[in-house]
């Protein structure tokens, strides 16, 4: 995912997380300027989720999640509240 080189860009920008349970979480881009070499956990997962997309976003972006059988849902993405820290699952975007 190309990001700015200017980390002090990233603070006015968000980050969403989409899994394959329907989960969805924003964060602020901010909370991952510092990653250990060892990585960090962005997202709590159940033990049968998995992230399955993750995008950069303005509060002005709509945000559509949709199933294999073709149900969908768009909402705007100011419309997440933003998460702080990285330790919650996130909140329920769609029904599978």
């Amino acid at each position: 995912m190309p990001l700015s080189e200017n980390k002090n860009e990233w603070k006015s920008k968000q980050i969403v997380f989409a899994t394959s349970n329907g989960k969805i979480r924003k964060n602020s881009l901010e909370d991952f300027l510092n990653i250990q070499s060892t990585g960090n956990i962005a997202m709590k997962l159940d033990n049968d989720d998995k992230i399955i997309g993750v995008t950069i976003c303005k509060d002005e972006q709509d945000a559509i999640l949709s199933t294999k059988l073709g149900k969908c849902i768009r909402f705007m993405s100011k419309k997440l509240r933003i998460f702080k820290g990285r330790s919650s699952k996130g909140i329920k975007g769609i029904e599978l």
